[in-house]
C-alpha cells in the first residue's frame, strides 16, 4: 500500500472556466490534490454523502484508528 498524505484542509469551489466543482486537498497551505467530480449527478451524489458524515460527526462517535 502507497502512503497516505492527509490534508489539513479541505475546500470546495467552482472552476472558474468551466463553473465545474471542485474539491481542493492541501496541507500545510500548498494544494497538493484536486478532484471534480464528472458531472451533476455524481456532485449532488458526493454532496448527500458529505451531508451523511457529518451527521455521523455531530454524534460524536469516539476516536478509535
Amino acid at each position: 500500500m502507497s502512503k497516505v498524505t492527509y490534508a489539513d484542509e479541505i475546500r470546495v469551489a467552482n472552476c472558474e472556466c468551466c463553473g465545474g466543482v471542485q474539491i481542493q486537498l492541501l496541507r500545510e497551505g500548498e494544494l497538493f490534490a484536486l478532484a471534480c467530480p464528472a458531472d451533476l449527478d455524481s456532485a449532488v451524489e458526493i454532496s448527500g454523502e458529505l451531508q451523511a458524515a457529518v451527521q455521523v460527526m455531530g454524534e460524536g462517535k469516539p476516536h478509535v484508528h
